[in-house]
């Protein structure tokens, strides 16, 4: 083999292994989780659970920012990367597409990335078509105003539920998530307890 179909072998496989599936709606709800746990779990422990989920990175977790400020940055740092729980079968918002949100979020949020109903609307008029959600803004829009503030899960969230709406695809979201997983994890569980207590991690 010439050296330059080996580089170009060698580079597919390398996009391949690393290119990221971008988030779904059960990977954001962990991560939501990891970061506004009453446990407070520090560096450490957040390290801990994202090299479960197969993110070896280390990710510099700074546990004295406010709580919707550390699940902005999570999300943005966790995207880039192939996770546990990537699976095509599940809507998804590619990086490219968490990356727009969190641009067009970040210009319109407080200190504490939140957003009122008011900018949620004007974000989604932006937002919408380039998601997917075009069909679905009015009543998306209908939604918001029944709710005072959003945080950027919010919104990620609502984008996948609206999309899988319409492409009639699943979305995997869990119902009332509690944070066991991370405990379980953090305190060293063995892999095969994980998986039996929380069978939606294999999904």
């Amino acid at each position: 083999m010439h050296l330059k179909s080996i580089l170009i072998f060698f580079l597919v496989c390398f996009l391949t292994d690393t290119m990221s599936e971008g988030l779904n709606a059960i990977q954001i709800q962990c991560f939501l989780k990891l970061v506004k746990s009453l446990r407070h779990y520090n560096t450490e422990a957040v390290n801990k659970v994202l090299k479960y989920f197969r993110i070896n990175e280390e990710y510099k977790y700074n546990c004295e920012d406010k709580t919707y400020v550390r699940a902005f940055e999570i999300l943005k740092f966790v995207v880039q990367f192939n996770k546990l729980c990537d699976n095509k079968q599940l809507e998804n918002l590619s990086i490219e597409e968490v990356e727009l949100i969190s641009t067009e979020f970040n210009k319109l949020a407080d200190n504490e990335k939140l957003i009122d109903g008011d900018q949620y609307v004007y974000l989604i008029s932006i937002i919408g078509k380039d998601v997917g959600c075009e069909n679905k803004l009015n009543d998306w829009s209908e939604k918001i105003k029944s709710r005072y503030y959003f945080e950027f899960g919010d919104v990620l969230l609502d984008a996948l539920r609206y999309r899988a709406q319409i492409k009639k695809t699943i979305i995997g979201e869990i119902e009332n998530l509690n944070e066991n997983f991370i405990y379980y994890i953090v305190n060293d569980h063995s892999t095969d307890e994980i998986n039996e207590k929380c069978p939606w991690l294999l999904k």
